[in-house]
């Protein structure tokens, strides 16, 4: 209740006035009561401030509560007006309710006037109060109507029917689909599902759907759609399930997105990876080309030395038909180790699309090792291997797998060097992961990574080399990333730096 009640009183007789008034203060203590007895003043208090109440006898020499009613009624007014008389017939009360009055209280049973007063009161309170929340109702769909018509791309409602009928989708709709709002929505509308999704992508997009109701989960797909022109769009939508208040599935509610030009720059950023990885890979060679020619040219030298001797003995005809085979056999023998080191480089440096088979992972170490072994003993540094003999294979590229083990080698050795460490080793380790899959660990006795580095270090060109090129570890990051996998650096309590990368088991 109000802390004061301000009553608008038409009457004219004094005498009932203070009457009613005295029948007022028995049940608000608090009120003011002004007193007219005119149109003109009846108008004027009307505009002058608010009033809870208004109390007007039936009929006076120049108004009426019929009148006052029709004035109320034409400001717009939410006041409830109360006749108060002494004699009104029943039909004359019956017409005044429906004109308009709330009630009417006879003058001779004033006791009735509080507790009348007390529920019109109530009731307009609960009015007012209804009116806001339908004012703040309003102005919440006004907000989400402009915020939606906005968003660039289309928010949707559709149903569970089969074909996922749209059962309402926002003005965005226009400029992703090329289609207006009302084509989407009804029962002769144009399927969206249907048609407007590319022919290519509709089976991916209902089992993608399907499945999230079933499971009642959000999802999130990345398809193509087809606009009325023609031209094909790639889209991003994201939706759920909505459940009606008794529990039941009732529609799906979501938004989808533009994402060509994302998708365009996706197809930009792996090409620009992939000839990143090729570079990277004929950079490590370049590195490692003096050991490698020092492993080929062994062989090559054990090649000319045999032939050059058997050429000899045979020339002096020391050496017959049976003689010539051990010696021949040394000339293959040393013809495929040269032959295997040549074959593991181009695999090596070869730019491809990656080749997602089954592999070994400790033989793709031992690979790797073999071809940074010669450049760690020119270094003086020990490469030692612990590969446990029970990892399972994986499904991966294995000259990416040996060129992520090479970047971190070479890492590792460049750590070693630079802090001058005296009996410097590097370790690769291989162990079978708590999920099924497979981890590799690159460790090295230098230094450490400091803390400061180790943050920034998968960050494209960072890089703490005078002429290094900050690409090492993000290519390895992406590679590991590719295969599903994860990789983490650290650098322990005890010294050194240890990388690990897991790769996932077989699917």
């Amino acid at each position: 209740m109000k802390d004061e009640l301000h009553i608008l009183l038409v009457e004219d007789s004094a005498a009932d006035a203070r009457l009613i008034e005295r029948a007022i203060s028995r049940e608000f203590p608090d009120v003011l009561v002004q007193r007219i007895m005119n149109a003109e003043d009846f108008v004027a208090a009307l505009g002058s401030r608010s009033w809870d109440i208004v109390l007007a006898d039936h009929k006076l020499p120049p108004f009426s509560s019929s009148a006052a009613i029709e004035q109320l009624e034409r400001s717009g007014l939410d006041v409830p007006l109360i006749v108060v008389s002494g004699a009104i017939g029943e039909e004359e009360a019956v017409d005044l309710l429906k004109a308009g009055a709330h009630d009417f209280v006879r003058k001779d049973n004033l006791g009735r006037l509080g507790p009348v007063l007390r529920r019109e009161l109530a009731d307009a309170e609960n009015r007012r109060r209804r009116r806001e929340a339908e004012a703040a109702l309003a102005e919440k769909e006004r907000m989400l109507s402009t915020l939606m018509d906005n968003l660039p791309g289309m928010v949707f409602r559709a149903g569970l029917g089969s074909d996922l009928p749209m059962e309402f989708v926002s003005k965005g709709c226009r400029e992703l689909t090329g289609y207006e709002p009302q084509q989407l929505v009804g029962r002769d509308a144009t399927s969206y599902r249907g048609i407007v999704v590319h022919a290519d992508h509709r089976d991916f997009v209902r089992r993608g759907i399907e499945q999230a109701v079933r499971w009642n989960e959000p999802y999130q797909l990345t398809y193509r759609i087809t606009q009325p022109s023609g031209e094909n769009r790639w889209v991003w939508e994201k939706g759920r399930q909505v459940w009606s208040a008794h529990g039941e599935a009732t529609a799906i509610e979501g938004f989808v997105a533009d994402v060509t030009e994302r998708k365009a720059a996706e197809e930009r950023v792996a090409e620009l990876q992939s000839r990143l990885m090729g570079a990277s890979r004929l950079m490590l060679m370049g590195e490692l080309a003096t050991g490698i020619a020092h492993e080929i040219k062994q062989p090559l030298s054990a090649i000319r030395i045999y032939a050059e001797g058997l050429a000899g003995q045979i020339r002096a005809g020391a050496v017959g038909g049976p003689d010539l085979a051990p010696i021949l056999d040394r000339i293959v023998d040393q013809n495929q180790k040269a032959q295997a080191v040549i074959d593991r480089i181009l695999a090596f440096v070869r730019r491809s699309a990656p080749r997602m088979a089954e592999i070994d992972v400790n033989q793709a170490v031992r690979d790797a090792a073999k071809l940074f072994e010669v450049e760690a003993g020119k270094a003086d540094v020990q490469m030692n291997l612990g590969l446990a003999p029970d990892v399972p294979a994986v499904v991966g590229d294995a000259v990416q797998i040996q060129q992520v083990i090479i970047n971190l080698l070479r890492n590792g050795l460049d750590a070693v060097t630079e802090a001058r460490v005296p009996r410097g080793e590097l370790r690769v380790e291989t162990a079978k992961a708590e999920d099924g899959g497979v981890d590799v660990t690159v460790r090295d006795n230098g230094p450490g990574i400091p803390e400061a580095v180790s943050a920034r270090a998968f960050i494209p060109f960072f890089t703490t080399k005078p002429d290094g090129f900050g690409l090492g570890l993000t290519i390895c990051l992406k590679v590991v990333e590719d295969h599903g996998g994860r990789l983490s650096i650290e650098a322990p309590a005890g010294g050194g730096t240890v990388v690990r990368f897991r790769l996932p088991a077989r699917p």
